[in-house]
């Protein structure tokens, strides 16, 4: 069974649609309506949007269907795709040369009537298909077909919608300066991490609070212009530290913080700490000149399942102070 070549601008169809940032998010009434409609205005006990990645299709929506995903080596919307202006209309697949082998059509499936329009994402590629599927072949009048591809318009848009919501919320949950999450974006981040924790979970939250010791000198001996590029590399540093799934953020001015998960004890965030202060060791270049800069931290943790996010972070804050209190003792 031969799957369907690459539309010529493949890399940039995918790019397209992981712009979207659509893929694997929750289902939604926004999206959920439509293949509803498609499916009742065609008449067919399947319906779905599929959006069409490097190596699979992926269901944002659908009804009549149980899977979330297929490969894209079988997908009908794959071949869809490569003709965006047009639908794709397969009255009996077992009479089609494409698909007679095809294994939705031979196997349990049994998939005999298809049609879908391609949608097309803000840039002018064909991100993925709204599709009505029978398991008997059929015929769908032109006009009703014509209603198909309009409605691959309307879902167009509300994937245009749903992208330009998701940046503004980014740009909402963002430090601009060093691309790190800000206090909100960390805040929901650590209420989403114990809200979703099921109890009696063996995960612990870790929040490690940090500040630059000594950056106002920096501020006053070279200006923002060199302090904003030590904050910048500070958020370098950390991103290269954090374990995957670890958030690093810009808590305020001169202060970062680090959201560890999953942590079994308080002695892997202290081993965490001593990274961190390795990864400040080496001086920072700054007008070409050399200079150093420590940290001062504050650790606090929880079990994830009763965690109660403002205090582990006014935990972390309180060590964070005595830490401070006590280096500046030493001086």
């Amino acid at each position: 069974m031969p799957s369907a070549p690459l539309p010529a601008n493949e890399d940039e169809r995918v790019a397209a649609l992981l712009a979207l940032r659509l893929m694997e998010t929750q289902r939604t009434e926004e999206f959920d309506i439509f293949p509803g409609l498609a499916s009742a205005l065609c008449s067919t006990p399947i319906a779905a949007i599929s959006l069409v990645d490097r190596d699979r299709q992926w269901f944002k929506a659908s009804v009549g269907l149980e899977a979330s995903e297929t490969s894209r080596d079988v997908s009908f919307c794959a071949h869809a795709i490569l003709q965006p202006d047009e639908i794709l209309y397969v009255p009996d697949a077992t009479q089609d040369e494409r698909f007679v082998d095809n294994p939705l059509v031979t196997g349990d499936f049994h998939l005999r009537f298809y049609a879908g329009m391609p949608i097309m994402g803000p840039t002018g590629h064909a991100v993925g298909v709204i599709c009505v599927i029978d398991r008997t072949p059929r015929q769908i009048e032109p006009a009703i077909l014509e209603q198909l591809r309009r409605m691959a318009v309307g879902v167009g848009s509300a994937m245009r919608l749903h992208a330009s919501v998701q940046e503004l919320r980014s740009l909402v949950v963002t430090d601009p300066l060093t691309g790190l999450a800000n206090r909100m974006g960390l805040s929901e981040r650590l209420h989403a991490a114990s809200v979703h924790t099921k109890p009696g979970s063996p995960g612990n939250l870790g929040l490690l609070l940090l500040n630059l010791d000594g950056f106002k000198s920096i501020n006053d001996r070279f200006g923002h212009a060199g302090g904003d590029a030590v904050l910048r590399e500070v958020g370098l540093r950390l991103r290269r530290v954090a374990r995957a799934g670890d958030t690093v953020a810009r808590f305020s001015g001169d202060e970062f913080a680090l959201l560890a998960e999953d942590v079994p004890d308080v002695f892997h965030l202290n081993v965490l700490a001593g990274h961190i202060h390795a990864a400040l060791a080496e001086p920072f270049s700054i007008q070409r000149q050399a200079v150093p800069l420590r940290a001062s931290i504050g650790i606090a943790i929880s079990p994830a399942a009763s965690c109660v996010p403002e205090t582990l972070i006014c935990d972390a804050d309180y060590v964070l102070f005595e830490a401070r209190r006590n280096r500046s003792g030493k001086r």
